[in-house]
């Protein structure tokens, strides 16, 4: 039956975003994994429920809740990545979306308009890319260098480099920053 198919796609789906969210828990700071792990199987449970079909109802709050899990786990990636001490005026806008996104109630698109906005605030702040960098600092540094482009990286203490001339890391070196040996180059 076509309803049954419908059905078991939708499970396939969600399962997949879900399996997102848990590869990207590896991202985020071992004391926050308890929490996002129990919501996580709360979601699952909802999914195993035995049924024939989704109500359009069911449909659209599993899409809400997957999309606030996956907004949830983008925020403690970035706070994790922050290389600086977060300021008061960035951790109360943490804590307003965490109060939204940890919340028991139906994650409305009021909720997710809020979320979207204030995580592109975020962006600037709290960078995503493993060097802790923003984009716009990336290019600043470049164009201050005045060096063409490369591959960017982080040395075990934190101190962020760039390789020109060639396809990737290939070879270790010392960090010219803490003298670590272990910085590809």
């Amino acid at each position: 039956r076509s309803s049954d198919l419908e059905c078991t796609e939708n499970i396939m789906l969600f399962y997949a975003r879900l399996a997102g969210i848990l590869a990207s828990m590896s991202k985020i700071d071992v004391d926050e994994k308890p929490v996002l792990r129990n919501k996580l199987k709360e979601f699952q449970g909802w999914l195993e429920k035995p049924r024939v079909s989704f109500t359009k109802q069911e449909l659209l709050d599993l899409q809400s809740e997957i999309q606030r899990l996956t907004y949830l786990v983008n925020l403690l990636t970035r706070c994790k990545m922050a290389v600086v001490k977060i300021s008061d005026t960035t951790q109360r806008e943490i804590n307003i979306l965490r109060g939204i996104l940890e919340a028991t109630k139906r994650f409305t698109e009021e909720d997710e308009r809020l979320v979207k906005a204030k995580m592109k605030d975020l962006k600037s702040v709290l960078p995503c890319s493993g060097l802790g960098i923003s984009d716009e600092e990336r290019v600043m540094i470049v164009k201050a260098m005045a060096v063409p482009q490369g591959h960017w990286f982080k040395c075990p203490n934190n101190h962020i480099y760039l390789i020109t001339e060639c396809g990737g890391a290939m070879q270790k070196s010392k960090c010219p920053e803490c003298d670590d040996a272990d910085r590809k180059s």
